[in-house]
């Protein structure tokens, strides 16, 4: 028996065995030291060991050969794809999309989706992944490789993974992806019918949906009739949504369904409150954009231009060049685009204003003033019935009346988010806070027995409750 062939019986005997971390010294020996003698077969017994031990690299050297020595070999084409799947297809950032799409196209060639042990559909869904986050939409990429899949045959089921924090996740399946993807893609190749009918099947097969995918469906349907002209059904549809998730970008549909309309008063106050809730200031140009026309419209040039300054302070933290639209408003309210504009201050003047503005359609909280700081420039008021809790507000900003502000006095108010700048973020304050007369007590009749005031146990907070912010995953232009 030569030196090869024992080699290969007892490379054979360990991966049978699942010695696969033994094995490879075997194969590795045989497959290194006696080319003459080896052969596909070898290559494929030697790959599994080497996928097994997650050695990626390595398996992807052997299976490369294999394929050239057999480009037909089905065996090792499973194996050959793992192997490009795992090195290259797995990595955060695809830094040469063109050696992306030739593995990709790779594995797609050499493997088929009816193939229960290949990375086949994992692939098409990576790559879709990737096109879908491009910022300049490739709909007619996305389309093409949606199209290699049958999407009936997709997994209804996805694989549940512990995060970092221990907590079980379970992602959407590539079913529902499937669903998710191509009605984007169709409503930006403007097949609106279309997009709608493939979101009615997905809410008629689809049981459990996932990270919120029924409510993007249903904003897609809603888009779709806007361009369809249907806005009334639109703005139900949307109104839906509002009432299980508030967020700025619906907000700021309903806005331009509004103006479309000829509603634009109800669109500034639906935009008003719309730049007040979480999201990334960045995203929201677009908003601003509008909210600036808006304001123009309205004779409100100043509020109109501090809009344009906090865009333009957005704008200049971005590489790119400054969009035409930006530079014409800048040039119509003589802001030189060459001064640097720092966002906060301006952002939070714009809030200021907003805030007001939305006081204005709502009735004012109220409560008593719990603690007064003047050395901090800080009072705490306290609120909410049977739980108590403390909101803190800046003393130097209360409305001055005939009522001087102490402690124990009934004040009424609204809730604002305001930035701390020592704690880099926003927190949520009472503002607005007026001294309130109270109707005198009335006079106890002779015989009457004394009634005690019921008291309320008061938890107090040191200092303040901060303002939840939404991670934000959805673009503007979803």
């Amino acid at each position: 028996m030569s030196v090869a062939e024992e080699l290969r019986l007892r490379a054979e005997d360990l991966r049978k065995t699942k010695k696969f971390r033994l094995a490879i010294p075997k194969y590795r020996e045989l497959w290194e030291e006696h080319p003459e003698d080896r052969t596909k077969w070898d290559g494929w017994g030697y790959a599994t060991c080497l996928l097994k031990e997650k050695k990626y690299d390595d398996a992807y050297e052997v299976c490369h050969v294999v394929y050239q020595m057999d480009p037909n070999f089905v065996f090792n084409n499973g194996l050959y794809a793992w192997s490009i799947y795992k090195r290259e297809m797995l990595k955060e950032r695809v830094n040469n999309p063109e050696n992306f799409f030739r593995l990709a196209r790779l594995i797609t060639s050499i493997t088929t989706q009816t193939e229960s042990q290949s990375p086949y559909t994992k692939t098409v869904f990576r790559v879709l992944d990737y096109l879908d986050r491009k910022e300049v939409y490739p709909a007619d990429e996305i389309l093409e490789w949606l199209d290699k899949v049958d999407y009936k045959k997709l997994p209804t089921e996805a694989e549940v993974y512990t995060n970092r924090h221990g907590k079980q996740v379970s992602p959407a399946s590539f079913f529902e992806q499937y669903y998710t993807y191509k009605a984007k893609a169709l409503y930006k190749k403007e097949r609106y019918q279309e997009s709608i009918d493939l979101c009615k099947e997905a809410f008629e097969v689809i049981r459990n949906f996932h990270n919120n995918n029924d409510i993007w469906l249903l904003r897609r349907v809603a888009l779709s009739n806007v361009k369809l002209g249907r806005y009334e059904l639109a703005l139900e549809q949307l109104h839906d949504i509002m009432e299980e998730n508030s967020r700025w970008f619906v907000m700021k549909d309903i806005a331009d369904i509004y103006v479309l309309t000829g509603r634009e008063e109800e669109a500034i106050q639906i935009l008003t409150e719309a730049a007040l809730l979480p999201g990334e200031t960045s995203k929201k140009t677009k908003m601003f954009e509008l909210m600036v026309d808006l304001y123009k419209k309205s004779n409100l040039p100043d509020i109109a231009a501090n809009v344009v300054r906090l865009m333009v302070s957005i704008e200049q933290k971005k590489p790119e060049p400054m969009e035409q639209v930006l530079l014409d408003l800048c040039a119509e309210f003589s802001i030189p685009t060459d001064e640097h504009f720092e966002m906060q201050p301006i952002l939070n003047d714009c809030r200021a204003y907003w805030q007001k503005e939305v006081f204005k359609l709502r009735d004012p909280f109220h409560g008593r003033v719990d603690k007064l700081q003047k050395d901090i420039n800080l009072g705490y008021i306290r609120a909410g019935s049977n739980k108590g809790f403390v909101l803190p507000f800046r003393i130097s900003e209360a409305v001055e009346n005939e009522i001087p502000l102490a402690r124990g006095i009934k004040v009424s108010y609204y809730v604002a988010d305001l930035f701390d700048p020592k704690k880099n973020r926003y927190i949520r304050h009472a503002v607005e806070v007026t001294p309130v007369a109270e109707a005198p007590k009335p006079e106890k009749k002779e015989g009457e027995p004394e009634v005690k005031p019921q008291t309320e146990e008061i938890r107090f907070e040191e200092p303040v409750q901060e303002s939840k912010k939404e991670k934000e995953d959805i673009p503007e232009e979803w």
